[in-house]
């Protein structure tokens, strides 16, 4: 099945649900990892509040980067993905080796 928005754009998921309910292809879906020490982070250096929300959100999308970060053991599956958001100029770091800190 096409897999292309209305503004031709590859749709993506972040779960089994909402791919499935979407009707996206499984291999569309990417998979966060956010442990509580990422929402810690977030909380003290991000404006992130108890509802998911930010504080002051215009600013902290004003410093947002064309950046996806995939870990190192995605495996060949997010290839064809990756090339795509190249093409659409965003960078793809595989993260293989960086710090905790580094990353955040």
């Amino acid at each position: 099945k096409n897999n292309m928005g209305p503004d031709e754009s590859p749709r993506l998921s972040h779960n089994y649900w909402l791919a499935r309910h979407a009707k996206l292809r499984t291999d569309t879906i990417l998979f966060p990892y956010v442990t509580p020490s990422i929402v810690k982070h977030a909380v003290q250096n991000a404006g992130l509040l108890p509802d998911g929300s930010f504080k002051d959100l215009p600013d902290l999308a004003s410093q947002k980067e064309q950046i996806v970060l995939v870990d190192n053991d995605a495996g060949s599956s997010f290839g064809k993905v990756s090339q795509q958001l190249k093409n659409a100029n965003i960078k793809v770091i595989v993260v293989k080796g960086y710090s905790r800190d580094q990353l955040l």
